[in-house]
């Protein structure tokens, strides 16, 4: 099964200290931070991200 079948109808999820949530178009920036940061990527399946285009496509 796809990861996109168990995420589709997830709901949010909160607490004192953590809120779990769908990505929104307006986290691009924030995403862009972590995605373009080589230590980041480093373990990760993805390359560094160039650009913001980069992440958004992502």
């Amino acid at each position: 099964m796809e990861v996109e079948t168990y995420l589709r109808d997830m709901p949010e999820f909160n607490t004192d200290r953590l809120t779990l949530r769908k990505l929104a178009f307006s986290d691009l920036e924030d995403v862009f931070s972590f995605c373009s940061n080589p230590n980041v990527a480093r373990p990760m399946t993805w390359e560094v991200n160039e650009s913001i285009d980069a992440t958004e496509e992502f």
